[in-house]
């Protein structure tokens, strides 16, 4: 990756409305056991939920149509641009990207394989949300989290959430072992976590329940305690990670359809506004230049292209 200046960066960006229309789609289930990166000197797990588990809500809760060609497109520009060997990024989508999945691909594929010089990414495109905030300590009360594909069936209400302070567990974990890790969110109030109605708004609805770890601990791992906002042994984890997110925790990521982008077989192509603009500003990237720079640089492309 280019030279880093390793602190926390945060971009507030906003895309484009439309309508979007629900799809449904079998699960896929990973049926091999996750192997090791093939060069762990550079590790990606890149999630992409698009259509979310049978039983999720969908008429509150509106399926989306880019994270599927998000990932692809953030493992191309890994690979053409960044270095990245393919065997080195493992993609979960849907079915493989349950809340279990997630973490187990986290705990497997990045905390156990990374050494001290591996430069670590983890990507998410989906929905976001908010749930209530159990430590008192959020100034609007809510915790900002991403959904994965079962996060919200049944009585799941906010409860089974990635939530912010379950990655902060996670971070100080994978941070223990390497200081060069980079997270990047496309969904709905992403900005503390670390796509509604419009073509497409990333947005969940609120959940009325915080997190339940009882339910995570049957896959949580041992060394990742879920750090509450006022746990004392979050210390400095925020300075070993880099996080640019689609917005603010205030704000919606929205999904964007570029001109000329329509596959050759099908409709045209939509993606993040983030993810897509981002992509671009790493492709266009100086050798050497900085997450910042990235950064501001998708920033401004975003408010160049996309209205509102």
């Amino acid at each position: 990756m280019p030279a880093i200046r390793w602190r926390v960066v945060l971009l507030a960006v906003l895309g484009c409305a439309g309508a979007v229309a629900a799809q449904e789609s079998a699960p896929r289930q990973r049926k091999q056991p996750l192997s090791r990166p093939a060069d762990p000197r550079r590790i990606a797990l890149l999630v992409g939920v698009q259509h979310y588990a049978p039983g999720t809500d969908t008429d509150r809760f509106p399926l989306l149509r880019g994270p599927d060609n998000d990932v692809s497109l953030m493992r191309d520009v890994l690979q053409d641009r960044l270095g990245f060997d393919a065997g080195s990024i493992l993609v979960l989508r849907d079915g493989d990207a349950t809340l279990r999945g997630i973490v187990t691909g986290f705990q497997h594929w990045m905390i156990e394989s990374a050494r001290a010089d591996s430069e670590v990414l983890f990507y998410f495109s989906g929905h976001g949300a908010q749930v209530p905030d159990q430590s008192g300590r959020e100034e609007n009360g809510l915790d900002s989290s991403l959904l994965a594909f079962d996060s919200r069936v049944g009585d799941r209400d906010g409860n089974y959430d990635l939530t912010d302070d379950a990655m902060q567990g996670l971070l100080q974990a994978l941070g223990r072992v390497t200081g060069r890790i980079t997270v990047i969110s496309d969904a709905c109030f992403s900005g503390s976590g670390l796509r509604g109605t419009a073509l497409g708004v990333r947005s969940a609805p609120a959940g009325r329940r915080g997190l339940d770890t009882a339910r995570l601990a049957e896959f949580w791992p041992a060394g990742a305690p879920i750090l509450d906002d006022d746990d004392p042994r979050r210390g400095n984890i925020d300075r070993r990670y880099v996080h640019i997110s689609a917005c603010s925790n205030r704000q919606y990521a929205r999904e964007w359809q570029p001109a000329g982008g329509a596959a050759a077989d099908g409709p045209p192509r939509v993606y993040g506004a983030f993810t897509w603009f981002l992509a671009r500003a790493l492709s266009e990237a100086l050798p050497g230049a900085s997450h910042r720079a990235v950064a501001e640089q998708t920033q401004i492309l975003v408010s160049n292209h996309v209205p509102g």
